[in-house]
């Protein structure tokens, strides 16, 4: 198994970071540029707040405030920019540390003290 390093992460940050900025920018040619602006403007916050986690306290850290973050935004139906931002970030995050969006879900809830049924109970949903 690699073990990132934090300058990694803080690297894979800093370019997630300025492709939100490009996105941010372009919002404005797209056919609803509120939206896609509060989206990218979020995204970029994210990763800021993250790189400084990394930057501080370091990745395990960094890590343990995300799967928090992650596992208290509300389900993906009719999302806000607010929201799609975030997740959006906070998924390429876990996807620099080599963690599977899923597993970071259930590792974040189990954490927090709640089930989350598998996947063969959500089939029969």
């Amino acid at each position: 198994m690699n073990v990132l390093e934090k300058e990694d992460v803080i690297r894979g940050l800093e370019k997630c970071k300025r492709l939100a900025k490009q996105d941010l920018l372009a919002s404005t040619l797209t056919s609803n540029p509120e939206f896609w602006n509060k989206q990218a403007e979020v995204r970029r916050e994210t990763y800021g707040e993250l790189i400084v986690l990394v930057q501080e306290k370091g990745i395990e850290a960094a890590k343990n405030y995300a799967l928090k973050s992650f596992a208290k935004l509300p389900p993906q139906s009719g999302d806000l920019p607010e929201v799609r931002g975030q997740r959006q970030a906070l998924k390429m995050f876990f996807t620099i540390l080599g963690l599977d969006e899923r597993i970071a879900l259930q590792e974040a809830r189990g954490s927090a003290g709640m089930e989350i049924p598998s996947v063969a109970t959500q089939a029969s949903l």
